[in-house]
C-alpha cells in the first residue's frame, strides 16, 4: 500500500468525523 494513500485516507476519516 501507499504510505502517501494511507496518509490521506486518515485524515479524510478525521475531517469526517469533526463533521459529525
Amino acid at each position: 500500500m501507499n504510505a502517501a494513500g494511507i496518509d490521506v485516507s486518515a485524515k479524510t476519516v478525521t475531517l469526517v468525523i469533526s463533521r459529525e
